[in-house]
């Protein structure tokens, strides 16, 4: 009887493999039917319309494979008309756009670089200190997470050190308005942060030691 048992459990763990295996399939034939219905974007319309056009199609799929490849298609278009966007000094419409690439790819860790950069930039062109800690403790944010998704050791490397270089920033911003504890805090992710021996580290440790820490 336990053999038996085990063989109509084997039987019908098979039948539901085999089922989820059909609905696979069916669902990326529909999907291939769907693409060959659907117009392809025209490559000359505004980069809005574009977006808008595959949004819709995205939502007319059924396989996680289809919907992944066109989300992915999707933040390239997000990452595109956040840089025009960018190059216009249009900072909100920016940061959107990149938000909506990351929302579309977020294991794709450039992504998240193009929001370190921006908040990086605008932190640098703000002259209120209180404006400008938060938007690099969110460009250092970003860096991190990007450094944490990048495989290859070289790219981790250099997001991880972009990361320091504007949590020291922060540091700075913060002395400068007496807030020394909360610099100190800043430093010492910084620290975390940059390759042992580097100049980064010299750096980090001698504002630390600056400050008594």
């Amino acid at each position: 009887m336990i053999i038996l048992g085990s063989f109509f459990a084997l039987l019908i763990v098979g039948i539901q493999s085999i089922s989820v295996l059909v609905g696979q399939m069916r669902a990326n034939q529909a999907d291939q039917n769907t693409r060959q219905l659907q117009a392809p974007p025209d490559p000359n319309s505004p980069i809005d319309a574009q977006i808008a056009q595959r949004e819709g199609q995205l939502n007319a799929l059924s396989s996680d494979v289809a919907k992944g490849q066109e989300a992915r298609q999707i933040a390239v278009l997000y990452e595109r008309n956040g840089r025009m966007r960018l190059q216009s000094g249009d900072f909100e419409g920016a940061e959107q756009s990149f938000q909506g690439a990351i929302e579309k790819d977020p294991e794709n860790p450039a992504l998240r670089t193009n929001l370190a950069a921006l908040y990086g930039e605008v932190a640098g062109r703000t002259r209120y200190p209180d404006q400008a800690v938060p938007l690099w403790n969110e460009s250092a944010a970003y860096w991190s997470q990007a450094a944490d998704l990048e495989a290859g050791s070289d790219r981790k490397a250099s997001f991880r050190n972009a990361a320091a270089q504007a949590l020291y920033q922060s540091a700075e911003l913060l002395i400068d308005a007496g807030k020394r504890s909360d610099a100190r805090l800043a430093l010492y992710d910084a620290r975390r942060l940059v390759a042992p021996g580097s100049p980064a580290e010299d750096a980090v440790l001698k504002l630390l030691e600056d400050l008594g820490g």
